[in-house]
């Protein structure tokens, strides 16, 4: 849905980063980072969903160290995921 109601929108502008500011390290996430994180997110979900919120809210003491661990190495390794194949916005 949301590739068929931007696909006519124009191509996104950067700013250039202003002299001397920089972002050399990202601080690591923790568990508890992230099991609040989870609790803070509204119970609605969507049909696209692959994991109900409702369901993550009951399963994320189990999930959360996998979750914080993934997060990090993503982060330090400067490579981030993509969309699963099969979902498609």
């Amino acid at each position: 849905m949301v590739r068929a109601t931007t696909g006519s929108a124009s191509a996104p502008t950067f700013s250039p980063v202003r002299d001397g500011v920089s972002l050399p390290q990202f601080s690591a996430i923790s568990v508890d980072d992230v099991v609040s994180s989870v609790h803070k997110l509204p119970d609605k979900s969507s049909a696209s969903d692959a994991l109900p919120t409702y369901i993550l809210k009951q399963v994320i003491d189990l999930l959360a160290p996998f979750v914080a661990e993934l997060f990090n190495r993503s982060l330090a390794a400067g490579h981030f995921p993509g969309m699963h194949p099969l979902r498609r916005c």
